[in-house]
């Protein structure tokens, strides 16, 4: 598995449980979402402190950064995806599962968690098309299988 699969596979779970999140919203299932959010920003924050021990460290150290790939622009939609995420959390935390304008409140709540999926597609973008296959070109067999287990996957 290459680091681009890798780091897609953990990307697309996100994606996946983001989603969920929002079905549950959807479904009016306040508490449920706001157990598969907790579940969802423990695996972004731990995928995001790996990238930035493990992965953002050799690729700053690369000699040449494609435009839009620099380090500091991929350190930034982090910063980016934070935020975001917070506000989600915020809305997603005055939500009144007995309030009967709840249908409303949630509808009026989704645009924050729009927002948060864009930002996270945006960012596997640029990861998949110019962080992890710049990584790919440049680093040595071992290098390359240390950052994949720190992602979760064996190289082949």
């Amino acid at each position: 598995m290459t680091l681009v699969d890798a780091n897609q596979r953990v990307h697309d779970e996100l994606h996946e449980a983001l989603l969920q999140t929002m079905e549950l919203l959807t479904a009016l299932d306040v508490p449920g979402a706001r157990a598969r959010w907790r579940a969802f920003t423990t695996a972004l924050s731990r995928h995001m402190e790996t990238e930035e021990r493990d992965v953002l460290p050799p690729y700053a150290s690369l000699p040449h950064h494609e435009r839009g790939g620099a380090p500091e622009h991929l350190k930034g939609d982090h910063t980016v995806l934070l935020r975001n995420s917070a506000a989600c959390e915020e809305r997603l935390a005055s939500l009144d599962p007995a309030s009967p304008s709840l249908l409303r409140d949630v509808v009026l709540a989704l645009d924050v968690f729009f927002r948060l999926l864009h930002v996270m597609d945006h960012h596997t973008e640029r990861e998949t098309l110019l962080m992890y296959p710049a990584l790919e070109r440049a680093l040595l067999a071992a290098d390359l299988q240390r950052i994949a287990r720190a992602l979760g996957e064996p190289v082949e």
